[in-house]
This record gives C-alpha cells, structure tokens and sequence, in this order.
C-alpha cells in the first residue's frame, strides 16, 4: 500500500498516510570546486526513491538550491540510507557525462551538517579531487509540523486583538485547516479552545497550538493536504517528477533531447513501468536506500527483446539448432576468456562498468586471463557478514539483484512466465521438491559485472551437488519474464544444504548465455559458517536459486515490499536476507 512503500509517487500522493512519514531531509547545494574549466557541471542529488538536479554551475555562481525529500519509516529503518551527490557535464546532443560521485550519510534527527565532501569516485579526466559544498538537516515530522502550526497561527494572529490567537481568531484557523470543518459546532470549539488554552488565560499562543494540535486525539482537525501542500511549498520537497524530482538518476542526466521520450512523463507511473514490463530496467539500490537503471547495452536489450518476448524469435527459440548455437557460442567464449589474450579485454570492462578494483584481493596486472578477473576473489572486508555471530540471521549468497517470495507460488505470479515452472522442474526431482511446497524462495541474479563467486547463506552442512544438463538462455528479466522456462531448462547444479536453524535449504546454481562452467570450492559433507564461499561461475550473467522447506524463514521487509512491485533489490554478498523464525 501508499502508507508503507519507499515510493511517494504522484499517483500515490494523494493516499500518503503522514503517519508514516518519519521526518523531511533538507538539503542545500551550496556549489561544486575542483571542477575542470572545460566543462559545464550540474550536480545531482539522491536520496531514496527521489533525485533531484540543479542548474548548471559557474565558477562564480553565488545561488544556492534546496531541495528535501520526504524520508518514510521505511526508508529510516533500511539498512543503510544515504545521500548520494554526482557531478555531471551539460551536453547538447549527448548524453550528459558523469565526472565523478560519491555517498554521505543521513544525518541524525535535528542534526545540522554544514560540510565540503569530497567525491570520493573521480569518473573523467581530471575529476578526481572535485567537491561539493551542501548543507542538510534532517527534521523529524513532530518539528515539520510546528512549523505548519507557527505558519498557519502567524497568518490568524491579527496584531490588533495582542499577542495570541483569542477565541474568534482559532475558530477561524481551526475551521480553516479542518476537513470536517461542517460539523464543528461552536460547543465542540469552546471545547478544543480550552484544550489548547493550557495556561488558561484566554489566548492560545503558537505552543500550546502546536501541542494541541500534535495530539493524536486532534488528528480530525488537520487537513493532510494542506500539510502536504505546505511541505512542497515551503520546504521545497521533491516528492515525484511534478516538482523536479527524478526516480532515478540515469533519467535525471538525460540531455534535453529525451524531454521528447518517454523518461519525461508526469509521473513513473505513466511515463516508467517499473518490474517485470519496464521498458527500463529498474531496481532497488539497498545501499542507498533509491532506484537505479541497469546498466544494458540498448542494443543487446532490443536483441533481448527480440528474441525473448517476440513470437518470431520464441519460435527461434525452440528450435533446436539455436539451443546448439547458444550452447556452442557459451562454450566457445569459456576458451576464448581462459587464453591468456583475453586480458587485454580487462580493462575496458572495469572501465564500461565503474568497478571499484580496490575490493579485489588481486592487483588487475596480476590475472592471467579474463576469466581470472571475472571470478575474482575480494578482500573479507569488502564484504562483511551481517551478524557473524548469530546463526538465525541469513545472508544474501552473492552480489545479486534479488528477488525473494515468502510464498513459492508467487513466483509465477510476480517475476517467472515460464509456462512449465515447478519446484520439481527447478530441482530436477519430484521427490526432492515435496519438502519445499509451500516454503520460500529467493533467487539471486548475477549480471556480468558483479563478484561472481557465490556463497552459502546460512551455517550448514554441504550436501553432494547434483549437475543437470541444459540450455544456455541469458538469465536477465527480459528472458525471465517471457515464456521461456529459464530457470528450468538451464544448465544448473543442485545442492541441499543442511542447517540447524532453517532446515534443508536448495542450494541451485544456474548457468547462463556464455556461463560454461560453475564451480565448487567446497567439498560435500563440508561444515560452512555462513557467508562463507562455496563456489563460482565463469564469464557471463548467472544466477542461485535458494529453496526453504515452509516457516522456515522470514525475509526483510524492505526486500519484501520491493518483490511485490515486481523490482529487484541490488544487494551485496553478506548482507542480511532475513532471519529464522522466533521458536
């Protein structure tokens, strides 16, 4: 519902429960330093669903921005909520190049931070020491509405009648602000005057209104709208595309030209289908709290598009010379990326994708092929295991977008279309499948350039994989969310793993478009504490598929309300999934 979603769309405005609001993140973007002459910079800023873009700044520019956005009690209690800052160079007839980015941390409640930060990822040439100059508070919903209240009794409080609102002016105010204005007999506001009157001598001033009117039991006297109103207008929110704000900053760094495409809508409820239809594929960034596009060649997507979701290339499809041809073009690319040439295709990916290399364990010159990079191993640090210590709390197997379902069935429901899905097919074993009917599932998706290492996602013993053979269809939502029965018809390995607190869990590795090998790294009978590795898969997307027998696990709140949009969450390895079930 409105009330407990990260979104606050146009569509959804108009049903925001404020009860859910948590408090107003004020920002202002004081300008930008460090800057090559060369360029125009425009900075853009994030948090949660919501990005918000400024002018194009000069060297002199004295103008400041602000901007706020509205921080839900979701988005409070994610796991790690952030303001993201990026610094862009203004194009004409291009996209607008990003120069270089960096993430700060929300402040606390009623804390003020006047900082300079350094962007700590420097993306062009010379951007590697640019800054930005901003300040934030974060105000919680309590302060926000005292200043409604000191707005609303400064425009009643008539200098004439002295210092306080008298019984006339707060009945004025009162059925003003009121949507149940009509039935307020002049009894019931002899009664709330008195109520707010606290010292008793005849005049409400702008505490004892706040006070009042802060009270749960005075709920019925606001009018939401006109706080809703008051928020945009005077504090500037940018709560949806109608007041300047972006869902995502891929749609925010558009140069003019896209005004004429489909990014430019009222609302992403019209102009952006977010999920399993999206002409954009959107997802949930959990490290930030907001969305992000994924990053897919248009050309490789229309090629998708093609063939996955046309009937032509369905057709294509399941014939089998092209199951031959996908199967051979895998095998062939494993040879290409194992031969020591393949290196020189190292850098160009780091570069296309941004990866940060100081997370690995190795230095780039040091990899032999490009499939030693692309399995590459990371520093422990990089990726620390939520909880270590406490066994009931489960971990993300893997750098994945994830999609998790607390019921099997809302598989084909919300994400799989293959026609012939069943837990049977998944496993290859109709008798393995009867223990997680009615359980839960997650399944991890990993896209080429993520740590392709998976891990085990929970304290357990390792049983025998179990290889089955099959296709090699790409394993990316476009193919997913077609007909095409991916995730049971692909190569993959099943193995069960055994734990004391959550049960038997179905271990499944799938392979994919250009995956020709997965490999273990533990042996069976292996005692694992969780987050530690057990395998990897060569060059390609892939993806893991974890199975629970029912009760067995209760996922995250914010990785359950994104999944019921049909969104994948980006989390890394090691992050909290969920937690075993209180006995």
């Amino acid at each position: 519902g409105a009330g407990c979603s990260c979104f606050v769309s146009a569509a959804e405005q108009d049903a925001l429960d404020l009860a859910n609001v948590s408090g107003v993140l004020k920002i202002t973007i004081e300008g930008c330093e460090g800057v090559p002459a060369k360029y125009q910079p425009f900075i853009l800023v994030s948090c949660g669903p919501i990005t918000f873009r400024t002018h194009v700044w000069s060297e002199k520019d004295s103008e400041v921005e602000t901007s706020a956005f509205l921080i839900t009690k979701e988005m409070a209690a994610s796991h790690s909520l952030k303001i993201k800052f990026s610094i862009f160079d203004k194009e004409l007839f291009r996209s607008n190049e990003k120069l270089c980015t960096g993430l700060v941390d929300v402040p606390q409640v009623g804390q003020d931070i006047s900082s300079t930060t350094e962007l700590m990822q420097g993306l062009a040439n010379g951007c590697d020491k640019c800054s930005i100059k901003y300040s934030a508070t974060l105000m919680s919903m309590a302060s926000v509405e005292k200043e409604f209240w000191e707005h609303w009794f400064a425009a009643f409080d008539a200098p004439s009648s002295g210092p306080g609102l008298d019984f006339g002016e707060f009945d004025e105010l009162v059925k003003h602000v009121s949507p149940n204005h009509a039935d307020l007999t002049e009894q019931k506001m002899q009664s709330f005057f008195q109520g707010a009157d606290a010292d008793g001598d005849g005049r409400v001033d702008s505490e004892e209104l706040a006070t009042f009117m802060a009270a749960p039991e005075q709920g019925c006297l606001v009018n939401k709208d006109q706080l809703m109103d008051y928020m945009r207008e005077t504090l500037k929110i940018n709560d949806d595309a109608r007041n300047a704000g972006f869902l995502v900053e891929s749609q925010a760094a558009k140069g003019w030209i896209f005004g004429l495409s489909e990014w430019q809508a009222p609302s992403y409820d019209v102009g952006i289908n977010v999920g399993r239809n999206a002409k954009h594929i959107l997802i949930y960034e959990r490290e930030t709290g907001g969305m992000r596009e994924e990053v897919i060649d248009p050309h490789i997507n229309m090629a998708m598009r093609a063939m996955y979701q046309s009937p032509v290339g369905l057709a294509m499809l399941s014939v089998n010379s092209s199951k031959q041809l996908l199967k051979k073009m895998s095998i062939q690319y494993g040879v290409r990326y194992n031969s020591p040439k393949s290196v020189s295709a190292i850098k160009p990916f780091i570069e296309h994708f941004h990866l940060n290399m100081e997370e690995a364990l190795e230095k780039v010159e040091d990899y032999k092929t490009f499939n030693e990079f692309f399995y590459r191993r990371l520093k422990p640090e990089s990726r620390p295991i939520a909880a270590p210590k406490d066994p009931t709390v489960c971990v993300s197997a893997a750098d994945c977008r994830l999609m998790v379902f607390p019921h099997v069935d809302e598989i084909t429901k919300l994400w799989v279309k293959g026609k012939k899905f069943s837990l049977g097919a998944l496993l290859g074993s109709e008798e393995d499948a009867k223990k997680f009917v009615g359980g839960s599932c997650a399944i991890f998706r990993l896209a080429p350039q993520d740590y392709h290492r998976f891990h085990v996602p929970v304290k357990c013993r390792v049983g025998k994989p179990r290889p089955i053979a099959g296709e090699y269809y790409t394993v990316n939502p476009v193919a997913i969310n077609s007909t095409v029965d991916v995730l049971t018809t692909n190569k993959r390995s099943v193995t069960m793993l055994e734990s004391e607190e959550f049960g038997t869990v179905a271990f499944v590795a799938v392979g994919a478009t250009n995956v020709a090998t997965i490999s273990y790294v533990a042996e069976e009978g292996a005692e694992l504490d969780k987050g530690a590795e057990y395998g990897y898969f060569a060059f390609g997307g892939s993806t893991c598929v974890c199975l629970w027998e029912p009760g067995k696990i209760q996922f995250d709140a914010d990785l359950l309300n994104h999944a019921a949009k049909s969104t994948e969450s980006l989390i890394k390895m090691g992050m909290t999934l969920g937690k075993a079930p209180t006995k």
